[in-house]
């Protein structure tokens, strides 16, 4: 932060409840760690407790997700925040150790990091950048959720029905979990008759198909697959729809990240 300084506020930020310490311009105490709450009351009680944002500098870590309420709290308020790397605060511990024996990163700590180092201060995001950002986090999760499901599926698949895959070599294809959902397990296959599974619709307009239907029938009346009962069945069976479902998700994620992306540019 540029220019003169009155307080230096430090808050060590926790899920449900933070820290707050305040330090004058020479680094003087004027307000040891105190708690207040993760709610309106808490936010209530710090705004209280700092007085006017006039030449204030508060510095907090950024501590997974917990600190970005606060942090558009404050900046509300007009406060001059500084959002620091948890490595650089560490950092400083360490030299803070060696120099006063010390190990000071809790509130106290952080205010006397940014007395000391005067950190810049962080800009409230571009609203647009933000929402893109959170949609990429998103799809990033249900990826992850997606990448599982399919691991499992194998291993389930593998047990039942091990030469399905033979005939769809990916199980991450609509086609693939549309028949598994109805038809978990090599026993289920034998004895639904070829034309009646040819006539299955996957991906809203295609069908099964003759020649493939009856060549999952003849596989499953060989199969070695030895696991056909109860969990196994539903399992596959909830494994395909999660699958199905996610996959939708996906796709519609993929979209509205393109959209913000194109509006962004035009921005721009």
């Amino acid at each position: 932060m540029e220019g003169k300084v009155d307080e230096v506020c430090g808050i060590d930020i926790g899920a449900e409840r933070h820290m707050v310490a305040v330090l004058d311009e020479q680094g003087e105490v004027l307000c040891r760690s105190s708690p207040f709450g993760e709610d309106a009351s808490g936010y209530a009680r710090l705004f209280e407790l700092l007085g006017s944002p006039d030449d204030c500098l508060v510095a907090l870590e950024a501590t997974g997700h917990y600190w970005r309420n606060l942090f558009v709290a404050l900046i509300a308020k007009d406060y001059a925040v500084a959002v620091l790397n948890p490595l650089r605060t560490a950092r400083f511990a360490e030299e803070e150790l060696r120099r006063t024996k010390t190990d000071a990163i809790d509130a106290l700590g952080i205010a006397r990091f940014a007395q000391q180092k005067r950190p810049r201060t962080t800009q409230l995001p571009d609203a647009l950048s933000e929402e893109l950002r959170e949609l990429e986090r998103l799809r990033e999760r249900l990826a992850e959720d997606f990448a599982s499901r399919l691991r499992q599926l194998h291993r389930a698949v593998d047990l039942g029905f091990p030469e399905f895959t033979r005939y769809l070599r990916t199980l991450e294809s609509q086609l693939a979990t549309t028949i598994l959902s109805r038809y978990p397990t090599a026993a289920s296959f034998r004895s639904v008759p070829a034309k009646k599974l040819a006539r299955v619709v996957y991906d809203s307009s295609h069908k099964i198909g003759e020649e493939l239907a009856r060549a999952l029938i003849e596989a499953a009346e060989k199969s070695v697959g030895a696991y056909h009962s109860e969990p196994y069945r539903p399992r596959i069976k909830y494994l395909g729809e999660d699958l199905g479902s996610l996959r939708r998700r996906l796709k519609d994620l993929t979209r509205e990240v393109g959209r913000k992306s194109t509006n962004m540019r035009l921005a721009n």
